[in-house]
């Protein structure tokens, strides 16, 4: 049993290596593909469930190379990305990825260390504030609207995402199937079409990193407590509770803002599967997955998952780094458009074979929603209320049929 744990985290750490290497390659889309392969298989659920955790948390480090190498703006808009594409845009980039997984390695070590505390309070938490959750939602939903400066476009874009999303779950398409066309058309899709327009200048980059204790704790804490909410209320992913994190706890420079990034991002991996057992709901693709394929998850299990987490987080972090070093010599601006160009086919041929021409056509919807919030100067979170509307629809019982 072992060994086979150890060999599916080194496969889960490949493919969550190449799914972190293509923007628009959710995670969600491999979930999807294990459900509908795995259902009359003879392997051991636990097994596939560790390849699964491998996989997320490698993914959730390495997804930050295309986003600060792939994802870079024009020069005269770095003001208005994140601190990491400004790196990128100041020869920095690859210190940018090592805060970035200082920030997942970091996490990893408060969630082990305080999990004892998790583990009694979570459930407790959790049922007391279950039936303020559409409240709690909406409050976020109004907050990330009313913080932006465009408030006009955020409103429509809010409302065509909610409807965009309820059109989706309408379809005779399966929850798997919807969230990989869904997700894939509004952040994949979207986010490589505005790539081609694209004129990025990538100044020669500095493979000099460093961090301070300080800084490694207190970003990393910030980003586990973001992390939390992230992997614990439906609905809200990592983006929105950084944005959240940024405004209420007032993070000053960029530094520790990346480090919280990656904390937030590997936290809510991990606690997203961890929540099937704390409060009994699953709260991310790889996380229904999991509770679609174990029947009974115990504390031997959930013990089992962050030991999983620890190593993977070990091997991706070393993955992540060697990769950023070969990124700053091999990601030119004419390999740039090459690479983009296979990447856009690729995502687009995934959708079709896993969510068929309906998804496609829900995938294409998202891809223009998508580019209009990017071209409104919005935040792309907002997109997320594709999914979040639809679940305060849900919670407060209202079933709208279109």
């Amino acid at each position: 049993m072992f060994l086979d744990i150890l060999l599916v985290i080194l496969i889960g750490s490949l493919i969550g290596t190449i799914t972190g290497l293509i923007p628009g390659l959710h995670v969600n889309m491999i979930a999807a593909f294990i459900l509908t392969t795995t259902i009359n298989s003879p392997t051991e659920p636990i097994i596939i469930s560790c390849f699964l955790i491998s996989l997320a948390i490698t993914h959730s480090f390495v997804d930050f190379i295309p986003g600060i190498y792939l994802g870079a703006p024009d020069s005269t808009t770095a003001l208005a990305v994140l601190p990491g594409h400004k790196y990128l845009l100041k020869g920095k980039g690859h210190m940018a990825i090592f805060l970035s997984v200082a920030g997942g390695i970091s996490s990893i070590i408060i969630l082990i260390l305080l999990s004892p505390i998790l583990f009694l309070i979570l459930p407790k938490l959790y049922e007391s504030i279950k039936y303020f959750v559409p409240l709690m939602l909406v409050i976020i939903v109004t907050y990330m609207i009313l913080i932006e400066k465009n408030k006009k476009d955020a409103l429509i874009i809010t409302l065509l995402s909610g409807l965009l999303g309820l059109l989706s779950f309408n379809t005779i398409l399966k929850e798997e199937q919807i969230f990989t066309a869904l997700l894939g058309g509004l952040f994949g899709l979207s986010t490589i079409a505005t790539a081609f327009t694209s004129k990025t200048k990538i100044p020669k980059q500095s493979l000099q990193t460093k961090i301070t204790s300080k800084e490694f704790v207190s970003g990393g804490f910030l980003g586990f407590i973001a992390g939390l909410v992230a992997g614990i209320l439906p609905g809200i992913g990592s983006s929105q509770s950084a944005i959240l994190l940024n405004k209420l706890a007032d993070i000053k420079g960029a530094r520790k803002y990346i480090i919280s990034l990656g904390a937030i991002n590997t936290t809510a991996a991990i606690l997203s599967v961890i929540a099937i057992y704390l409060i009994g709901r699953a709260r991310s693709g790889i996380a229904v997955a999991i509770n679609h394929i174990t029947t009974t998850i115990t504390i031997d299990n959930i013990l089992l998952f962050v030991c999983v987490s620890l190593i993977s987080a070990s091997i991706a972090s070393i993955l992540t780094l060697e990769l950023s070093k070969k990124a700053t010599i091999h990601i030119t601006p004419e390999r740039y458009t090459k690479i983009n160009i296979f990447i856009f086919v690729f995502v687009l041929l995934s959708i079709i074979w896993i969510s068929d021409f309906a998804g496609l056509i829900i995938a294409i919807s998202g891809m223009f929603l998508g580019i209009y919030t990017q071209i409104s100067h919005v935040k792309k979170s907002l997109l997320m209320n594709a999914l979040v509307i639809p679940i305060i629809l849900y919670f407060l019982g209202i079933h709208i049929t279109i």
